[in-house]
């Protein structure tokens, strides 16, 4: 049975999403205040720049966003209720940075999330002397 309904995904994938009650509140809540940052979820991965393949990172965050709808949506307000829906041919852009300040560079990266109209996960790559950060910047209607 679980096959089947796999299967039924496959062939006939929902493409919009209704909204839970908590990701309503921030919806409203964005609505309310759109310069707010409150619901931001960044998150900061440390690790050697030596040791790093930029070619293959990129690609598997690309492949890690391709294979979670949930990282594929934006937010849908021209019908009676707001919806996630998914946007098709989704690519995660994932600028590489030097940076030789990296906390003003985070600071400066992290911004509001336009719900309609933006990608609601951000990626950069930051690199600076011989460290490198992947900084993941998230809104949280997307990971709630």
């Amino acid at each position: 049975m679980i096959d089947d309904i796999f299967e039924l995904a496959k062939k006939d994938p929902v493409k919009n999403y209704v909204l839970t009650p908590p990701q309503m509140e921030m919806y409203i809540e964005n609505k309310r205040n759109p310069d707010s940052v409150m619901y931001n979820c960044a998150i900061c991965l440390p690790c050697k720049r030596g040791d790093l393949n930029l070619g293959r990172l990129i690609e598997a965050i690309q492949k890690a966003v391709d294979n979670h709808v949930a990282f594929r949506v934006r937010i849908d307000d021209s019908g009676k209720m707001p919806v996630m829906k998914e946007i098709k041919d989704f690519h995660l852009e994932i600028p590489v940075i030097e940076t030789d300040d990296l906390i003003k560079e985070k600071k400066r990266l992290i911004r509001p999330f336009d719900l309609k109209n933006e990608n609601l996960i951000r990626c950069y790559i930051l690199l600076c002397e011989e460290d490198c950060e992947i900084l993941f910047d998230m809104h949280h209607i997307i990971i709630d």
